[in-house]
């Protein structure tokens, strides 16, 4: 009978974190919104990651270690859950205000089992780290740190990735409360690229401490400037229109990151083809200065995703006309959007002076 070797494969830190497959079982507010986001590395391939709401709870954390030990307290009696050396746990641990606590375990897989072969005989392989994550609220929360109070619930999350549970126990949790000191103290200065580790960044003073993001931010930027060049078709009366355009727009989302506002202005010129007094087919050339503003919602907190329908409208005023196919003091307005990607359609109406002359159309356009 072959002899079972068993082995543990250590996995790239981070990947534990996202080794459950159906997500974590105690959950924020879907419109809750973390601050920062940093990864520490506790050597032997040990991580914790950790999200905060505000750099002021820092010191509201400095007791991780009965953090720590009540999570493993509440784990005591699932021990003999844990029993197989090769199967991956996730383990969640929640704690309110109140401190009422819950716990859940999670094996991963069920049912599957790797080997690797060496020598002829078999190794049972551990495909990844077991991991813990630690979900509280802070009681009684300090001012944040632009000195405003926040409403509602703070909350702060760890996630301990781990070659076993029973590393928990050995982690230094003084070098991680005195490595978030570190990092307040200094997320505003250098960031190095760390290439090695999923193109994340670290901190040039403490290469321990990495993020997703420069400065150690949770999500990507709340507002941010984009300049747009597209192409479009649309209609004037009886006339095909193409047309390009550029323009240049401000996004801006609320905190929870749940809604935003978009202000722009653009430049478009659009050509409508007629014939001319020789009888040939000739261009005109007209051009419009639009103003834009609209709303729209932002899916999965990430204000760089699109949406589907928007309540973006925009006003253009016609200052360079070729031909007399317009009329002096041509408006054009548009209401509401469709977009698929990066293609939009907008309903819209041409007026000159107080509404006079009101002509319906519709525009496509494609954006680069």
């Amino acid at each position: 009978m072959k002899k079972i070797i068993y082995f543990l494969a250590l996995v790239a830190a981070g990947q534990a974190v996202n080794a459950q497959t159906h997500g974590p079982v105690f959950k924020t507010p879907a419109d809750y919104n973390y601050a920062h986001k940093v990864r520490i590395d506790l050597g032997r391939g040990n991580s914790v990651t950790v999200f905060l709401s505000d750099l002021a709870d820092i010191p509201r954390l400095s007791n991780l270690d009965s953090i720590v030990s009540r999570c493993l307290l509440d784990l005591a009696p699932l021990k003999d859950s844990m029993t197989d050396p090769v199967a991956q746990y996730y383990i969640d641990h929640f704690s309110n205000a109140l401190g009422i606590r819950k716990i859940s375990l999670r094996r991963i897989p069920d049912t599957e089992n790797s080997f690797l072969v060496m020598n002829g005989e078999l190794a049972a392989i551990k495909a990844g780290q077991d991991t813990v994550r630690m979900l509280g609220i802070i009681p009684h929360p300090p001012a944040l740190m632009n000195g405003k109070q926040s409403s509602g619930d703070r909350y702060y999350e760890f996630i301990f990735s781990v070659n076993k549970i029973e590393d928990l126990q050995q982690v230094s949790l003084t070098e991680i409360t005195d490595r978030l000191r570190f990092y307040a103290d200094n997320k505003n200065r250098k960031w190095q690229r760390n290439w090695g580790d999923g193109l994340s960044w670290k901190m040039a003073k403490d290469n321990n401490i990495t993020g997703d993001r420069q400065g150690g931010g949770a999500h990507s930027s709340r507002d941010y400037l984009s300049l747009n060049l597209a192409v479009s078709v649309q209609n004037y009366k009886n006339y095909f229109s193409p047309g390009i355009s550029l323009g240049v727009y401000g996004n801006f989302s609320n905190a929870r990151r749940s809604w935003m506002h978009v202000v722009g202005v653009g430049w478009e010129p659009m050509y409508l083809f007629a014939k001319n007094t020789e009888g040939k087919l000739q261009s005109y050339r007209n051009d419009f200065i639009s103003l834009t503003y609209g709303q729209r919602p932002v899916e999965n907190k990430d204000p760089l995703k699109e949406t589907s329908f928007t309540g973006i409208g925009s006003l253009g005023w016609l200052y360079y006309r070729q031909g007399d196919l317009m009329e002096k003091n041509t408006f054009r307005l548009s209401f509401g959007r469709f977009s698929w990607r990066k293609t939009n359609i907008d309903p819209l109406f041409y007026f000159h002076d107080l509404f006079r002359g009101v002509t319906p159309g519709i525009r496509i356009t494609q954006s680069f």
